[in-house]
Parts: structure tokens; C-alpha cells; sequence
């Protein structure tokens, strides 16, 4: 049944016209309600669009399939894909293939990108117990058809890249640990119920930020875990024991979310802690770790929202917050973007009172210094002069 479309939670004025046809959904955005109920009406009875908007005539541009291929060819917009090692990509661009392989790409545009979303609407997530994509997932499917597009205006296949509208996200849909003594909280609860080693798992997760298969292995995704030898001790420059995670490519060792090469450092102390925990074969599996975090987490009051892999989210917040720069920061976590660390960062309170207390410094200089003076409107000005 036809309905209207809203964007944010507002009304756009425009009626979809939605129709699930095996194996596609027929859908289109509409000026009016008769219009997009007549679309339904006419998908019902034949199977198919009407001839006037009959997505499957050709004109003899290429295909969404074709400008896939080209991008695959071409290692994306900037040449960097891993397709070799990352089944994440080359899932997400199987998916939108799929859905929107049949289309030219001179066709492509809100239309055409609103039958993509349809789709991830009702989609589930895999491994969240058929629980439907969040914004975040759905977005980043978004963004890689945004990107074939990108290689076919490099290609000159067409004269401009659409713009791709994508879900809003909320940072504060995810929780982190505010400060050092919350941490504190959820290590001391855990050793309290006698869980030395899964205290020091999260200590360790969030001090290098570290995805918690990285650390344990990821079996469903053949991810193995962390190998002592992974973990080197070295002098600094200062002659001070350093500890470093060599993270992916050692030994065959494949780890990573996009199975690429990473090194963190960590502390020295907590670096040798760990790496005798994964030698003596006591390291817990990611679930025992995961259910032992929550129990803490529960037990100290916090959020449901609060989890384990909100220690990442907490070391990119506390990274930024010491004016570390971005590049250094997606080097740590592993992110290929910028616009991922982005979506890791949160804003604290402590951010807007750190804020508010260097404004009302500067206020305070500027009245020591007898700075302060009457500023008259110039006579040119839009602004009405006070009485």
C-alpha cells in the first residue's frame, strides 16, 4: 500500500509506491497518492513496471554490474581495495549488485538509491540474532555503491556522481566509559567475582582499542586469535621497555576486520601480562569475555548501551580529547577512514565544560588587560542601532 515518505521524521511531501514482486521489490517516489497506488496496481497485475518507467530498457550505457566490475578492476575511487583479504567489501558490493545490478547507471539517482534502501530496511545483520541493520551497517553499503559511482565519473561514464543520502546515525545510541574511575568500576566487579583474566582482557581493550576478535579470534569468520608472538617488547628511544601488538600478517595470521597489517603499542607491564595469559592457553573465548563485561557492567549500574565494543568508541573519544591527530588515531584502530574515527568519537560533557572554561578565560584576560570597550554599529550596517 502506497504511503508517505519522511525523512528524519519529517514529511517530504512525496507518496512511495512499494511492491514485492518475487525475487525484487518494485519501488518509486511519487508527486501524488493516486500515482503511486496505480504504480502498485499495475506492478500487482503484470509483474513488472510500467513501460514508461520500465527500469530494464536499455539505452546502451553500462550497467550497475558493468561499473562494478570496472570499480573492482580499478581497486575503487582511490585504488586502495583489498579484495584479495577483505570478504567485508566484497559482500557489501555482492549485496548492492544484486539489488541494483539491472540498472544503467545513467538511471542512478534517489529513485533507483531508494530501492537499494528498501532492501536494507529489511535486511537482518549477520550474527545480531535477526536483528534488522542498524543506520551505521546500512550506511556503509550506502557509501560503497557511492563509490562505484565515484569510479564511474572517474571512468567518465557519467558526467557527475549522485549524491547518496544516507541514514542518520547516533553516537549516542553507543555508550563509552567516561572516565578512568568508571573503568576502575568494571575491573574491580570482575576480579571481585573472580575473573582476573577477563579484567585484564578489558584493561588491555580499552588501553590499545583492539576489537575484542582481535584479541580472542572471530571462529565464524576464521579469524584466529591473538599469538604470543604477536606481542614484542622493545626499547624506545629513551632506552624504556615499550610493548607492541603486531596485528594481522605475521605467521599467516589473519585478524583484522579487513585482514590488514596493524601495529598498536601498549604499555610494557600489561603488554607481558597478556602475552603470558595467551601462552599459558588461559585467554577466554570472545563470548565468555562478553558475557563476563555485561555482568560487571549491569552489577556497576551502567547503560545497556554500554559495550565491549564501546572500549573503542572510549579510546577514540579519550585519543582525541589529548589532541591526538586523526591520522594517528585510524592508524591505531584500523580505520580505513576518516569518516569511521568520526563516527567513534563522542562528545563528553567534560568536551563542552573544557570549551566553556577556555571562553570564559579569554573573557576574563581581556577585562585584566582593560581590553574591554564600546563598539558603536557602523552606519552602513543591517542591524538596527540601540536606542
Amino acid at each position: 500500500m502506497a504511503y508517505a515518505e519522511k525523512r528524519e521524521g519529517k514529511l517530504t511531501g512525496v507518496w512511495i509506491g512499494e511492491v514485492y514482486k518475487k525475487p525484487k521489490t518494485f519501488r518509486r517516489r511519487f508527486n501524488t497518492k493516486k500515482d503511486a497506488e496505480g504504480y502498485e496496481l499495475y506492478v500487482r497485475l503484470t509483474g513488472e513496471e510500467p513501460p514508461s518507467l520500465d527500469s530494464t530498457q536499455r539505452t546502451g550505457a553500462p550497467t550497475f554490474s558493468e561499473a562494478v566490475a570496472m570499480a573492482k578492476k580499478m581497486k575503487g575511487p582511490k585504488g586502495v581495495w583489498d579484495l584479495t583479504h577483505d570478504e567485508t567489501l566484497n559482500g557489501r558490493l555482492a549485496f548492492v549488485e544484486k539489488v541494483l545490478g539491472h540498472y544503467e547507471v545513467t538511471q542512478m539517482g534517489e529513485e533507483v538509491f531508494d530501492v537499494l534502501k528498501a532492501k536494507l530496511d529489511r535486511s537482518v545483520a549477520k550474527g545480531k540474532d535477526h536483528r534488522l541493520m542498524s543506520n551505521a551497517t546500512k550506511n556503509r553499503y550506502l557509501t560503497v555503491m557511492s563509490a562505484v559511482l565515484m569510479c564511474c565519473e572517474i571512468k567518465k561514464w557519467i558526467t557527475q556522481k549522485p549524491t547518496v543520502r544516507l541514514y542518520p546515525e547516533d553516537n549516542a545510541l553507543r555508550a563509552i566509559l567516561h572516565s578512568e574511575e568508571q573503568d576502575e568500576v568494571i575491573l574491580r566487579l570482575m576480579r571481585e567475582a573472580g575473573e582476573e583474566v577477563e579484567a585484564k582482557c578489558v584493561e588491555f581493550l580499552v588501553e590499545t582499542g583492539l576489537r575484542r576478535g582481535e584479541l580472542c579470534g572471530d571462529p565464524k569468520r576464521g579469524k584466529e586469535a591473538l599469538k604470543p608472538f604477536q606481542i614484542t617488547i622493545e626499547r624506545g628511544e629513551d632506552g624504556v621497555e615499550e610493548g607492541w601488538i603486531n596485528l594481522g600478517g605475521g605467521g599467516g595470521v589473519e585478524q583484522t576486520k579487513n585482514n590488514t597489517t596493524r601495529r598498536v603499542y601498549v604499555r610494557a607491564e600489561l603488554a607481558k601480562e597478556i602475552r603470558a595469559i595467551i601462552a599459558a592457553g588461559k585467554l577466554p573465548n570472545g563470548r565468555d569475555l562478553l558475557n563476563s563485561f555485561k555482568e560487571a557492567r549491569d552489577a556497576a549500574g551502567y547503560p545497556s548501551n554500554l559495550v565491549i565494543h564501546s572500549l573503542r568508541h572510549t579510546r577514540n573519544t579519550r585519543l582525541r580529547q589529548t589532541g591526538t591527530d586523526m591520522k594517528i588515531r585510524m592508524r591505531i584502530l584500523g580505520h580505513k577512514t576518516a569518516a569511521t574515527s568520526m563516527r567513534y568519537d563522542h562528545i563528553t560533557d567534560d568536551d563542552q565544560r573544557q570549551a566553556a572554561k577556555k571562553l570564559q578565560q579569554r573573557a576574563g584576560d581581556r577585562v585584566k588587560k582593560g581590553s574591554a570597550e564600546v563598539v558603536d554599529f557602523p552606519k552602513s550596517s543591517a542591524i538596527s542601532r540601540p536606542a
